[in-house]
């Protein structure tokens, strides 16, 4: 029976406002865009009111099929407002109810709210995710970074207000008798006391759809003259604009949500606004697909006051020497290099290069992908090796990723992996933990495939010594006055892992918990003991913010007194073959400012395939949302180890 084909199916949504003039252009841009990469089933409604918002997103779910590829768009106004009364449960977002503005939005009442909660929002998206992954959110409108969370603070003043998209400055928008503050706080109360129904949504956000957002969390979305003489429009979202000429000319087989979002996100910071646009969940993927691209070791291009900066700094290990070429897209997407540069100064979120480039060479998307590496990350071992063209191919490979080949056992060298032959059979080794399936290698008979296994274990190579970097990161400037809590997830609460290395068994949840003294930004990282670096903090992408005396609590749903916590999970028994307890790293990055650090992410090593590919493949994330390079931050890192044994495993003595 041959299988169905997935529909390309989309909604659009938009809610014109008497200060909005661009919004019908919005959601024609966007039809305009999608129908270029096929889509056929596309719903528009403009203007839309509330109950237009609900039961369309109602029908899209039930219309939508497993394999669909599902687009949501939104343009109008986002809105917050702080809620009144008492304090509710804190989790370290921030202190405002927000939620979507639709049409009908000015008829509300204390009794009658027309507003569209994000709360509302994330648990259709749920139910949409849960039925095909395949899902693409792009919200052009003022504090979308928050548009999936709820989050509930400290007490304030009767008012509301939102940053409209006008061309030329936010205006912001004050009830005086407070009366959509009430109905807005009563409305989220309800919602509060019903448990917000069936709340399938994820501790840390969605992991399955891609948000194109165009504001951080309190941050602008603006409109912008529209540059079409001929469409009939004066105006239209600066992001929506940006996104329909990028998706106009580029190739979906060969560009990520990641490369789209580096292209646009300079387009209204360019045009004298401070709007950021950000790409959070999965953007790795495809357009349209759910296949990913993982890049080794790129990192983003920014531009400040006349120079280029590569973005992360001291905190994406970038050094001195370091050599890369920057990375720009051509038309329909493909590959251009445009020079090559030099690390020179090395800041904690920045790194300045040699020689200057002109930045009018720089075009929006560009990314710095590694050439060679200044400094050692550090040695491998060779063991077992009689052949000299095996020897040499594969310390020809392992230099190209930055470590250093060690032909003899040395202590003094800290090797970080080994690369041992034995009877023609290659394998890695960390420590006692051996790393893949033995292969063939024998250069003699077959040259091209002994290359293209050489470069498949001096990546897994790479990566583990990349993993051993980071996690031995350690200290910075900055004093939050808190030191952060390691807690395992219980039915009763949550339990505070005092001894010095803790064992917890597979499957069981943990959690952080941090109560500052000052405003920070936390990203919280698990190590895993094949290489792989995962963000458990997902929340967004420049860093959860945790206001003073707030208390974040990993993996808590906002206005739940229930901690989830993250599920631990060993690595596949086909990766590492042992039963024994594996070790793990929790790091914690504490910043005085957003710093996007999805960079650190990389899939763990993978089992050899011959379809791997010789290219060795990357794991840049970007840096959207996040501070502008050239203001520095402060920084502490702090480091938790444990070991994670089997199922069947006793818990460790502190529980």
């Amino acid at each position: 029976m041959t299988a169905k084909p997935s529909t390309k199916r989309a909604l659009l949504l938009g809610a014109p406002a008497e200060d909005l003039s661009g919004v019908e252009h919005d959601i024609e841009l966007m039809t305009a865009a999608l129908r270029e990469h096929e889509f056929s089933n596309i719903t528009s409604i403009c203007p839309a009111t509330r109950n237009d918002i609900v039961s369309a997103l109602d029908q899209l779910v039930a219309d939508t099929r497993p394999g669909d590829i599902v687009v949501f768009y939104y343009s109008g106004h986002g809105s917050k407002v702080e809620p009144l009364g008492a304090k509710l449960t804190g989790t370290g977002e921030d202190s405002y109810y927000r939620f979507l503005v639709p049409s009908d939005f000015p008829e509300s009442t204390e009794g009658d709210f027309r507003g569209f909660t994000n709360t509302e929002l994330s648990l259709k998206l749920a139910r949409l995710t849960k039925k095909s992954p395949n899902v693409t959110v792009i919200m052009d409108c003022c504090f979308a970074g928050r548009v999936f969370r709820k989050s509930e603070d400290d007490p304030a003043e009767e008012k509301i207000e939102w940053q409209d998209t006008s061309r030329y400055r936010p205006t912001r928008y004050h009830e005086s008798k407070g009366r959509w503050a009430r109905a807005a706080s009563k409305y989220f109360e309800t919602l509060r006391k019903r448990g917000f129904g069936e709340d399938t949504r994820a501790a840390e956000a969605n992991p399955h759809a891609v948000q194109l957002l165009a504001s951080s969390a309190n941050g602008k979305a603006y409109e912008t003259a529209c540059n079409h003489s001929d469409c009939g429009h004066e105006a239209a979202g600066a992001m929506t604009l940006a996104l329909h000429d990028v998706l106009s000319r580029i190739d979906p087989t060969h560009t990520t949500w990641q490369d789209v979002g580096r292209m646009i996100r300079m387009t209204p910071r360019r045009s004298g606004h401070d709007q950021l646009v950000s790409v959070e969940g999965p953007y790795r993927r495809f357009l349209f697909s759910l296949h990913e691209r993982e890049e080794l070791g790129a990192v983003d291009v920014d531009i400040s006051s006349g120079r280029v900066y590569l973005v992360g700094g001291a905190l994406a290990d970038l050094r001195p020497g370091d050599r890369y070429e920057l990375v720009s897209f051509g038309h329909r997407g493909n590959e251009e290099i445009i020079s090559a540069c030099e690390v020179d100064t090395v800041r904690s979120s920045f790194a300045t290069i040699k020689p200057k480039l002109d930045v009018e060479r720089i075009a929006p998307g560009t990314r710095a992908r590694p050439i060679t590496f200044g400094e050692s990350r550090g040695f491998v071992e060779l063991r077992g090796f009689t052949s000299e063209a095996e020897r040499d191919l594969l310390e020809a490979r392992v230099r190209a990723v930055g470590l250093t080949p060690s032909r003899e056992p040395d202590p003094a060298s800290s090797a970080i992996a080994c690369l041992q032959l034995a009877d023609h059979k290659l394998q890695l080794f960390l420590g006692e933990f051996g790393f893949d399936v033995p292969r063939t290698f024998m250069p003699g008979k077959l040259p091209q495939g002994a290359r293209h296994l050489a470069q498949h274990f001096a990546e897994a190579a790479y990566r583990i010594g990349r993993a051993n970097t980071l996690a031995n990161l350690c200290g910075g400037r900055l004093d939050p006055d808190c030191e952060p809590q390691l807690a395992r997830v219980r039915a009763d609460g949550l339990q505070e892992l005092s001894e010095a290395r803790p064992t917890l068994v597979d499957g069981e949840a943990i959690s952080m918990i941090i109560e500052p003294r000052l405003d920070i930004h936390a990203s919280v990282f698990c190590i895993h003991p094949n290489a792989r670096i995962e963000l458990l903090s997902r929340a967004q992408g420049g860093g959860v913010e945790i206001r003073a005396r707030e208390i974040y609590r990993l993996g808590q749903r906002s206005g739940e007194q229930r901690v989830r916590g993250i599920e631990l999970r060993r690595p596949s028994r086909s990766i590492l073959s042992t039963d024994a307890p594996l070790p793990f790293t929790i790091m914690v990055i504490l910043t005085d400012k957003q710093v996007d650090l999805r960079s650190w992410e990389q899939r763990g090593v993978n089992r050899f395939s011959w379809t791997d590919p010789l290219k060795p493949p990357s794991f840049a994330r970007n840096a959207l949302g996040g501070a502008r390079p050239t203001a520095d931050v402060l920084f502490r890192i702090y480091k938790f180890e444990f070991d994670l044994a089997g199922a069947g495993a006793p818990l460790s003595s502190d529980c």
